[in-house]
C-alpha cells in the first residue's frame, strides 16, 4: 500500500495538467499521471484516452484563460479511490467553480477513471442507514430515514 501522499501528488499533477497551454505539454502532464486509456467525465463532457483528455481540457484552457485548478481538499481514499473536492480560479485568485471528483487508480498507480462534479454539495437535510440483509434480524434490514 502507498502512502496518502503518492495519491495526492497524483492527483495534483493531474489537476496541473488543466493549466497549461497547448494540448501537447496537457497530453505531457497527463502521461505522468493518467493510464493511456484514463476515462473522465463532467457535465460538459466525457473523454477516453490521453490525447482525447489532453484536447478536451486544452479546449475548456482557451474558452477560460488563466484559471486554474487547485485541490481543496483531502483525499478519502479506500480500494483503489479518493474522494476530493476542488476549485476552479481565476487570475485574481476569485473561485469561478467549486467541484468534486472521484478518482480511481489502476494497480500500476495511474489515474484511470476520474468523474467530476460541478458545484458545491448541500448539506443533507436526511439521513439513510441500510443494515444488509445478511446482517438484518426483523425489520433492521430495511431502509430508514431520520431528520438531521
Amino acid at each position: 500500500m502507498f502512502s496518502v501522499r503518492v495519491y495526492e501528488n497524483l492527483v495534483d499533477t493531474f489537476h496541473r495538467a488543466w493549466s497549461k497551454s497547448t494540448t501537447q505539454d496537457t497530453e505531457d502532464q497527463l502521461k505522468t499521471c493518467c493510464s493511456p486509456d484514463v476515462a473522465y467525465s463532467n457535465p460538459w463532457w466525457q473523454s477516453a484516452g490521453r490525447r482525447e483528455l489532453a484536447t478536451s481540457i486544452s479546449q475548456l484552457v482557451t474558452r477560460f484563460p488563466q484559471h486554474d485548478l487547485h485541490r481543496l481538499s483531502d483525499l478519502d481514499i479506500h480500494h483503489g479511490q479518493a474522494l476530493l473536492t476542488w476549485v476552479i480560479r481565476d487570475s485574481t485568485g476569485t473561485p469561478a467553480l467549486f467541484g468534486t471528483e472521484i478518482v480511481e487508480f489502476s494497480a500500476d498507480l495511474l489515474i484511470c477513471r476520474a468523474v467530476a462534479f460541478f458545484g458545491q454539495l448541500r448539506p443533507r437535510t436526511k439521513t439513510y442507514s441500510f443494515v444488509p440483509p445478511a446482517a438484518a434480524a426483523g425489520d433492521e434490514g430495511r431502509n430508514t430515514s431520520h431528520t438531521a
